[in-house]
């Protein structure tokens, strides 16, 4: 007894799959853009988030300084800044931040938000018409992102252990956050 096949039926021998015709489905970036932004955005925050808990623990946890002296208040030392917290490439938060936040940029940059989304694009306005033919566009789109990478690539240290040249890495880290957070 035959059974009727329908379209839905996977094909049986191997010559049916290779003689059929590849069929690439292309996604228009507008539809890439905002699942782009959204994932960029949530490894941004996993970068905070990560990095703050692991904070907090060294903050209960850790109760020495790192010469080993007991600190005064019996609380462990806590950051003035994130930047403070991760600082230091070689430690876990440290290293975790930069990687959520590096990945956070490429997927934020890949997502050409200003020029895909109606509720963001600004069309050809520019920065200043007289002075520079730059878009706003065109600034929100790089601005921001290098603003980020500036941020993570460039660490600073707490003011405390801070020397003369440590001030030019600060002052270019805070540049990059000033990027990122006005861009």
């Amino acid at each position: 007894e035959e059974s009727e096949s329908s379209d839905l039926d996977v094909p049986r021998t191997c010559s049916a799959v290779s003689s059929a015709p590849f069929v690439a489905m292309e996604v228009p970036y507008r539809f890439r853009s905002p699942v782009l932004l959204l994932c960029g955005g949530i490894f941004g925050l996993m970068g905070f988030s990560v990095a703050f808990v692991i904070g907090l623990l060294h903050f209960f946890m850790r109760k020495t300084d790192h010469n080993g002296v007991p600190y005064k208040s019996g609380n462990g030392y806590w950051p003035a800044t994130v930047s403070e917290m991760v600082y230091s490439w070689n430690s876990p938060e440290g290293r975790i931040f930069f990687g959520f936040c590096l990945i956070s940029a490429l997927l934020i940059f890949q997502s050409w938000y200003p020029f895909m989304l109606r509720n963001v694009y600004t069309g050809s306005e520019a920065l200043c018409n007289r002075c520079s033919p730059i878009y706003w566009i065109t600034f929100r789109q790089v601005v921001p992102v290098v603003g980020l990478l500036l941020l993570i690539c460039v660490s600073t240290v707490p003011a405390s252990m801070a020397t003369f040249s440590d001030d030019f890495a600060v002052v270019v880290h805070l540049m990059g956050a000033g990027m990122m957070f006005m861009g």
